[in-house]
């Protein structure tokens, strides 16, 4: 069998077209930074019958809380002498839906492998470090090193997740969607303003009428590729991804007429490859889009806007545009 089978796709909607199909997902809970643990903790639950001497952790219950995406989460974790047994989800104000998937996987995969190496779940990083960050306290006072665990490997399919195009040697993966969720209008005009054939023709777009011949077309086994679809089709009719964790599908996977997935033709896919999209980091401006020195004070002359600058909560054109009439305004004296 061909090596592209174990290219992995990765499917998702595109919403518009800029450059070639692609869109912005639903909004989804901040990935902005590492979160770091609260180190509000309470009196370990314990009984004399509980300890047992000369074992890796002092056997117990221990309640620990971390800081999630809303607020607080609060979890309480059950050792053994030798491992950590139960993780249960006391309190958190997490969102609905967009939680369930590290509330339900993490402290699995934790279990599981006995290890804090575990992968935050995509679209949902706050609450799923904030469930990391609080059983690693929960660690440390059953007297166990959770900087130890951060380190025990994990198995490959617990690995697999946001980091999977990344493992392969080439790491392209696929954008697939139909004739229902491309952005593709009657007229062959994109969302984004683009001819859809215009695209084709530039090797930025793939189309074909079955499943089969667009494998075919991206050199990709066709029965390894229906499979897969098939597989996501399941997980947005059920909301459960058990191969990726996938914890968000969007609205736009339904149909028409209510069938969820992908699978009226024509059908659309391009190559992807990760990249960085932004970063938060960047020059300190005041109000009027004036750097800030060392000294605090605004430094005569020097103006920044868009993603050069630091501290934004926003990003991309909005930023650009806002921060940009800023600027102008302010070097202009209105």
């Amino acid at each position: 069998m061909k090596s592209v089978r174990k290219k992995i796709l990765l499917f998702g909607l595109t919403a518009m077209m800029s450059v070639s199909l692609a869109a912005c997902g639903p909004k989804e809970e901040s990935t902005g930074g590492t979160t770091t643990a609260g180190t509000d903790t309470t009196t370990a639950k314990e009984s004399e019958e509980d300890v047992t001497a000369g074992g890796t952790y002092t056997a117990g219950t221990y309640t620990a809380t971390a800081k999630g995406n809303n607020g607080d989460v609060t979890l309480e974790v059950t050792f053994d002498s030798d491992a950590i047994k139960s993780i249960e989800i006391k309190e958190h104000g997490e969102t609905p839906g967009i939680s369930d998937a590290p509330i339900a996987k993490i402290p699995e995969s934790i279990i599981a492998n006995q290890s804090l190496n575990i992968d935050a779940i995509t679209g949902a990083t706050n609450t799923s470090n904030a469930i990391l960050n609080a059983v690693a306290d929960a660690v440390n006072q059953a007297g166990g090193d959770a900087e130890a665990l951060k380190k025990v490997e994990v198995a490959a399919n617990e690995a697999a997740g946001e980091n999977a195009a990344l493992a392969q040697t080439d790491g392209i993966f696929y954008m697939v969607c139909d004739k229902n969720n491309a952005g593709v209008g009657e007229d062959g005009i994109t969302y984004g303003g683009q001819n859809i054939q215009d695209l084709i023709d530039a090797g930025l777009v793939v189309k074909a009428d079955t499943l089969e011949e667009l494998a075919e077309l991206i050199d990709v086994d066709p029965a390894t590729f229906v499979e897969t679809i098939e597989k996501f089709n399941e997980a947005v009719k059920t909301g459960v991804d058990p191969e990726f964790n996938r914890a968000s599908f969007g609205g736009d996977f339904i149909n028409p007429d209510g069938n969820p997935g992908i699978f009226e033709p024509p059908f659309y896919t391009g190559p992807r490859t990760p990249s960085a999209h932004i970063t938060k980091g960047g020059l300190k401006v005041n109000t009027s889009a004036e750097v800030i020195g060392t000294d605090g004070n605004a430094i005569p002359g020097l103006y920044a806007a868009g993603e050069v600058t630091g501290g934004r909560t926003v990003a991309g054109l909005l930023e650009a545009m806002t921060s940009g009439r800023t600027a102008g305004k302010t070097i202009m004296g209105k």
